[in-house]
């Protein structure tokens, strides 16, 4: 497996691994009422602000883990044309669903949800996006093309 193919999985697993986490604990604060008061807000940031900690160490875990799996062989890292092509082909997927994800939100604030209900739908939008995007990335290593 390239390093490139190595990043995108290891991207795909800690997405998988930190927003069900995120998920989990909103839809717990969801049901306990924390989102009904005042401090809604702060509760919901809260949540993602040990969430982006979270992504890091377990990028850290996964990229180790993949490194002891393929007992240290060192594959080169050397990016070519096609590394790029795959690289832009997936962050237009991911820049895709943020646009979508962002123009739901101000279109929802202006039809009257509720401000915490367009902050969810944003950062589910950038949560699929960057899912969508490493999965793309990976497939068109996979598939070659």
């Amino acid at each position: 497996m390239s390093y490139q193919e190595r990043a995108s999985l290891v991207a795909i697993l800690t997405s998988l691994v930190v927003n069900t986490f995120v998920v989990v604990r909103m839809l717990q604060l969801r049901t306990s009422g924390a989102f009904e008061g005042e401090d809604a807000i702060a509760e919901w940031a809260t949540v993602l602000a040990w969430a982006f900690p979270a992504a890091i160490g377990a990028t850290i875990i996964f990229t180790v883990l993949f490194r002891i799996a393929e007992r240290g062989r060192e594959e080169p890292r050397i990016v070519d044309e096609r590394d790029r092509r795959f690289q832009v082909r997936g962050l237009s997927v991911t820049f895709g669903a943020i646009v979508v994800g962002y123009m739901t939100m101000i279109f929802g604030l202006a039809f009257g949800w509720q401000v915490i209900i367009g902050l969810s739908v944003l950062y589910a939008s950038l949560a699929i996006g960057d899912l969508l995007g490493n999965i793309v990335r990976f497939a068109s290593y996979r598939i070659g093309c």
